[in-house]
């Protein structure tokens, strides 16, 4: 197989895939009403969703321009599965990492396909026994203990890619120094907004937020780029 070949299979099962999704997703509620007898009206299914679109339209938006570089063709398959920053990234992230791939390369890629992929598998089969000891289980999930742990999953995972991104040494024989100037600005200006509209509003913002961010991180990049801020420098790998 020919790798246009691959890739136009890869968007054209992604593409059908993504739209049984959205057709089942609709669908389910709708034989449920039509069943019941309890099908909502037009202004009631308007008043409800109208709030929340506002809020995940420029979220998905965002996600979409934030995630898809790095994931290719496994877009589909990520978006699909769900779980990404917490999971199908810090996989696809660690995959790209320990290979030696270059980022947004072909066989960067086929990488991240496959651990997104194996990311897939291991969540159902978690979330399966998860399913089976639920029960007998209860009383240790609901200690104290495992609920103030719980709380740390989240901020040590991002810690750990945080650290990862700080010290890392790049992949496909690259590295990018004075990477960080990059992110001065953006975290300027939100400390600023967050400071201004109150964390509420901005986690209610977050996805327009995002979507402004994009490309003052962009050419805030460039223009260090150009002077020599940033630098991409080539590096032997160890054999």
């Amino acid at each position: 197989m020919t790798t246009e070949k691959y890739f136009e299979g890869t968007h054209r099962l992604g593409r059908i895939g993504v739209a049984l999704a959205v057709l089942l997703l609709f669908a389910v509620p709708t034989v449920v009403c039509l069943y019941y007898d309890i099908m909502p009206s037009p202004m009631d299914v308007i008043t409800s969703v109208v709030p929340l679109l506002t809020l995940f339209i420029p979220l998905a938006i965002s996600e979409v321009f934030s995630y898809t570089p790095l994931l290719g063709t496994s877009t589909y398959l990520t978006f699909l599965t769900g779980n990404i920053m917490n999971l199908k990234l810090p996989a696809v992230i660690n995959a790209v990492e320990m290979t030696g791939v270059e980022e947004g390369s072909e066989a960067s890629d086929v990488i991240s396909g496959l651990a997104v992929a194996v990311s897939s598998v291991v969540t159902m089969v978690i979330i399966v026994i998860g399913v089976l000891l639920l029960v007998p289980l209860q009383p240790i999930l609901e200690s104290e203990n495992v609920q103030i742990a719980s709380k740390y999953i989240v901020p040590s995972l991002f810690g750990a890619l945080g650290l990862g991104i700080l010290v890392g040494k790049g992949n496909g024989g690259h590295v990018i120094k004075g990477k960080l100037y990059a992110v001065i600005v953006p975290v300027i200006l939100m400390t600023l907004v967050f400071f201004a509209i109150g964390a509420h509003y901005t986690e209610s913002l977050s996805g327009v937020l995002i979507l402004i961010n994009l490309p003052i991180i962009y050419f805030t990049s460039k223009w260090l780029f150009k002077r020599g801020k940033i630098q991409v420098i080539s590096v032997e790998k160890d054999v």
